[in-house]
C-alpha cells in the first residue's frame, strides 16, 4: 500500500487503486508546498512530502507520474522517448543478422561516397540495434477529441512504458465533468494504477471516495464523501 505523509499532516493517506483518492487543499501555500515536494521527491531530493511503502520510502518511483498540466501532456517526453526505444530494441532480438546485412549494404554505399571527400573520415563498422530504432524516429501517436480521452491514453502509454503505479494529478475535477471524471477514475481503477487527486477545492462526491480535506487555516479534515 502506497502511503503520502507530511509533517503538517496528522495520518497517513493511504492511496488505494480501488479507491478514488482526493487530498484538498484550500490553503494555497501549502497546496503549492506539497505540489513542489512532490516534484522533488520523484526526482530523488530530500523533501517534506514523501510516499511511503511498506514502512519504507518508495523506492520505484519510476513507477509513479505527476500530472501538473492536464493541457500539455507530453506523449513524446524524453523519458517516454527512451523507454519506447527500449521497449522497440527489445523486440528486436533475434534479428541482429538481418539488421547487420542491411546496415553492411548502407556501410559500402556510405564508403563509395565518402571517397568523394578530401578528408579522413571514420565510419562505424557495426551497428548497435538502439541506433538503429532511432534511425527510424519512432514516436507515439495520439489521437483524440476531448481531453478525457486524452488522459485516458496518456494512461495506458504510462503503464505500457513505464508500468504504471500511481499517478497525481493536479485539479484534475476543474476541467472534468462529474462522470467524466468517473470514467476516468474506472479505467485507472481497470488497470490497476493509483490515481491521487490533488484540488485546491472540494467540487464532487463520488462513492467509493477517501478524503483529506486541509482548509485555509490548515484545520484537517479526513472522511468519505458523505461526511464532507
Amino acid at each position: 500500500m502506497i502511503q503520502l505523509i507530511n509533517p503538517l499532516l496528522s495520518s497517513k493517506f493511504n492511496i488505494d487503486f480501488s479507491k478514488i483518492n482526493v487530498l484538498v487543499i484550500e490553503n494555497p501555500k501549502f497546496m503549492a508546498s506539497i505540489v513542489n515536494d512532490i516534484k522533488l521527491f520523484l526526482e530523488k531530493n530530500d523533501t517534506e512530502t514523501r510516499f511511503v511503502e511498506n514502512g519504507d520510502f518508495c523506492k520505484a518511483i519510476d513507477k509513479f507520474y505527476f500530472i501538473t498540466d492536464l493541457f500539455n501532456l507530453d506523449f513524446n517526453n524524453r523519458v517516454l522517448q527512451n523507454c519506447l526505444t527500449k521497449k522497440i530494441v527489445n523486440t528486436l532480438n533475434g534479428y541482429e543478422y538481418q539488421i547487420n546485412e542491411i546496415y553492411e549494404n548502407a556501410f559500402r554505399i556510405l564508403s563509395k561516397c565518402l571517397v568523394n571527400l578530401n578528408l579522413s573520415v571514420d565510419i562505424n563498422p557495426c551497428l548497435e540495434k538502439q541506433t538503429f530504432v532511432k534511425m527510424f524516429s519512432p514516436t507515439i501517436q495520439n489521437y483524440y477529441d476531448n481531453l478525457l480521452e486524452k488522459l485516458v491514453e496518456f494512461v495506458n502509454v504510462l503503464v505500457e512504458l513505464l508500468d504504471l503505479k500511481c499517478l497525481i494529478v493536479l485539479n484534475l475535477q476543474e476541467y472534468l465533468s462529474i462522470e467524466e471524471c468517473q470514467q476516468f477514475y474506472n479505467h485507472c481503477m481497470c488497470r490497476e494504477v493509483s490515481v491521487l487527486t490533488l484540488q485546491s477545492r472540494k467540487k464532487y462526491n463520488f462513492e467509493n471516495e477517501q478524503i483529506i480535506l486541509i482548509d485555509d487555516d490548515l484545520c484537517e479534515i479526513v472522511a468519505n464523501s458523505d461526511d464532507i
